[in-house]
């Protein structure tokens, strides 16, 4: 599926990155750079969506090991965590000098690893 944003008769949007839910089969965290991420099924419905309200696109992104707290990379350098289960945003930060492009979180630990353009990884405990 293609994403359609609008919901019937919309805009699509051309998936950047993409991220499946573990406990939940049939969803996928979809980043389309724009300033809304998603949690779709595989019928292409929004199930659930985040925002920080603030200009600019998500790049990339990601979960916690128990998903319950979904990462999202912007590309004004910052980084965005939700609430998995109510959308809420937790904590925003920047977190590099040049474009940020991806993130992982450590399987066992409390430990997310983000990369830029700036030549950096970065490691924070969020």
């Amino acid at each position: 599926f293609k994403p359609n944003l609008l919901g019937g008769g919309g805009a699509e949007a051309t998936v950047s990155w993409l991220v499946p839910i573990p406990r939940a089969a049939d969803q996928f965290l979809v980043v389309c750079k724009t300033n809304t991420a998603y949690i779709m099924n595989l019928q292409g419905q929004i199930v659930r969506s985040f925002t920080t309200g603030k200009p600019g696109d998500f790049v990339s992104g990601g979960l916690s090991p128990k998903g319950n707290i979904v990462y999202l990379i912007g590309d004004n350098n910052s980084l965005a965590c939700f609430n998995f289960a109510t959308g809420l945003l937790l904590n925003s930060m920047a977190i590099h000098d040049k474009d940020a492009i991806a993130l992982a979180h450590h399987p066992h630990q409390n430990l997310l690893a983000t990369t830029g353009e700036d030549g950096t990884v970065r490691l924070w405990r969020p």
